[in-house]
């Protein structure tokens, strides 16, 4: 049986060798199990129940399942406007053209949100005013095979780790993108402990984090501190946090330890840039004020040694967005645990800034997001002839949560 399941793709394994008297007869009670979402979706889909009709519906119902999650997992850039592309399917698209300078491209029926309700792709005319999110749609990942075959830990947390199809990891996986914006938060404002993983940051922000981690199948916690203005989430599983060492987070205290994992160096750039919007989410700073738009990542080290985290952050700028940015030492401090420590600061500023905002967003810090946002569609705003100051912009075109008030200057079919 197993063999013949290996043939459609799916992992089986054999358990149960129970015994059962029946009369004077012994019998051996033998059950294969499949497990995990990836092998039970191929099984479901490949095997018809025939000649059971309630089981066959059962299967059908727990296919639908399987599918709703799944999209839920592949569509998870939060509160994204343009995850949708242009049909594959012979149907014809359109692509409509903003006057800052974004595209939307969609079928003909795609929903868009305008300052009076959706109204049908087709149904825009230059001159309309419409709500979008200004960030680019992260290309898709287009690799395949396996990424982490296995990780250090004991059978029950891998067998864990298995059942929801996050072991082993495959580079197409639906749920690849949401870890790696979840490991970038975690190396960032995050701890590592052998059963445990906890990450740190502002309530409505990490609101966004626990809804990703209920994606993969964890159970966060949340712990809040009486009036202070930061929470923390923590997912108490030696399978998550084995999971999150064998991608590159180190264990215990990260000063001068943390560096940008491979899957991540090595991965496709919707890897890249979702691990680049939780890090910047968790340590990046963003300042906008009258024209002036600056953004940058701060990391400490030991005295003197630059940490190796933000050269590879630099270069995963330059693959990812063009842009370029020097780590620069900014400063330094006292420690009562190992002494003094430097700073160092990795910044860039104008078109290098419009650049990299408008492909990567701060995830899981609703503050920073924000802001983040409508700063990328100020400097395209400037970069078209805009003369206004930023407040003004804020003022007149953004609304909160990021989206901005845009105008449609074309629309053509493609």
């Amino acid at each position: 049986m197993c063999r013949l399941l290996e043939l459609l793709g799916v992992g089986a394994e054999v358990v149960g060798l129970s015994p059962i008297s029946s009369g004077r007869y012994r019998y051996a009670r033998v059950e294969v199990l499949i497990r995990g979402r990836r092998d039970l979706r191929r099984f479901l889909s490949g095997v018809e129940f025939r000649y059971n009709p309630e089981q066959s519906e059962r299967a059908r119902r727990m296919l639908r399942e399987l599918a709703r999650r799944e999209t839920q997992l592949s569509t998870k850039w939060p509160a994204r406007w343009g995850d949708v592309g242009v049909s594959d399917s012979g149907d014809e698209g359109l692509i409509l053209r903003t006057e800052l300078g974004f595209e939307i491209a969609g079928p003909e029926g795609l929903r868009v949100p305008t300052p009076r309700g959706e109204r049908r792709l087709d149904d825009l005319r230059p001159g309309d005013r419409i709500v979008l999110r200004p960030v680019e749609v992260p290309p898709a990942i287009d690799r395949r095979g396996v990424l982490l075959a296995d990780v250090d830990a004991p059978e029950g947390a891998r067998e864990f780790l298995r059942d929801l199809a996050l072991l082993p990891l495959r580079w197409e996986d639906s749920a690849l993108p949401t870890l790696a914006r979840v490991l970038g938060y975690a190396i960032g404002d995050g701890h590592l402990e052998p059963d445990v993983v906890k990450f740190y940051g502002e309530p409505k922000g990490l609101r966004w984090l626990e809804r990703d981690l209920k994606t993969l199948g964890l159970s966060p916690v949340r712990y809040e501190y009486g009036d202070r203005d930061a929470v923390e989430v923590a997912v108490h599983s030696k399978g998550f946090a084995a999971l999150l060492r064998g991608l590159g987070m180190p264990e215990g205290r990260k000063t001068g330890r943390a560096y940008v994992p491979g899957l991540v160096r090595r991965g496709p750039d919707r890897v890249a840039l979702e691990f680049l919007s939780g890090l910047f989410g968790a340590d990046g700073w963003i300042s906008a004020r009258e024209n002036r738009v600056e953004v940058g990542i701060a990391q400490a080290s030991p005295w003197g040694e630059p940490p190796e985290l933000l050269e590879g952050v630099s270069g995963l700028l330059k693959r990812t967005t063009g842009v370029y940015a020097r780590v620069l030492e900014a400063g330094s401090y006292e420690t009562s645990v190992d002494g003094r420590r430097s700073v160092f600061g990795l910044g860039f500023r104008g078109e290098h800034v419009e650049r990299f905002l408008t492909r990567v967003p701060f995830e899981y810090s609703i503050r920073k997001r924000e802001r983040g946002l409508w700063a990328g569609a100020y400097l395209r705003y400037r970069a078209r002839g805009g003369e206004d100051a930023f407040e003004r912009f804020v003022e007149e075109r953004c609304l909160p949560g990021g989206p901005v008030l845009d105008r449609v200057v074309d629309v053509e079919r493609c």
